[in-house]
């Protein structure tokens, strides 16, 4: 599955709004239904929140799921920048949500105008968490990279 940057992020990251990627505090995953169309104009929580999956016991939609073991690396020969964090599980719920077809992942912060919006991914159908977790699995080369 591929991860698309939101170029409004990258334009935060250097006009002094910038997001602490391997602070594992700071960041979660979000999923949005099929409602949602992807706009690379999108940056921040008012863009998504109609498109939010319902919420469950193993899953809130303004919380998300936590982003843990959050790494940047920097291959400075190449000048390239990589994000990586370990995979996201949704433990199964009979009454979650059967229809995320989106993944996001975003800052977690208190108020919805700190929440911003980094990267986005199609999970090619919608996926569902009733009968079963939901493992977002990310590629062993990381989440995405910047250069």
């Amino acid at each position: 599955m591929a991860w698309v940057v939101y170029p409004n992020w990258i334009k935060l990251q250097h006009n002094g709004s910038a997001v602490d990627l391997d602070l594992a505090s700071n960041l979660a995953m979000f999923f949005l239904t099929s409602a949602y169309t992807p706009n690379n104009g999108d940056g921040t929580w008012v863009n998504v929140t109609a498109a939010m999956v319902a919420s469950g016991a193993s899953y809130a939609p303004n919380v998300g799921k936590s982003i843990t073991s959050p790494t940047i690396t920097l291959a400075t020969t190449q000048g390239v920048t990589t994000f990586d964090c370990a995979d996201v599980t949704v433990t199964a719920d009979a009454g979650g949500f059967t229809n995320a077809r989106y993944a996001i992942i975003g800052v977690s912060a208190a108020t919805t105008a700190n929440r911003r919006l980094i990267c986005y991914a199609d999970l090619g159908a919608d996926k569902t968490i009733v009968g079963g977790d939901l493992v977002i699995q990310m590629a062993a080369s990381g989440v995405f990279e910047v250069s």
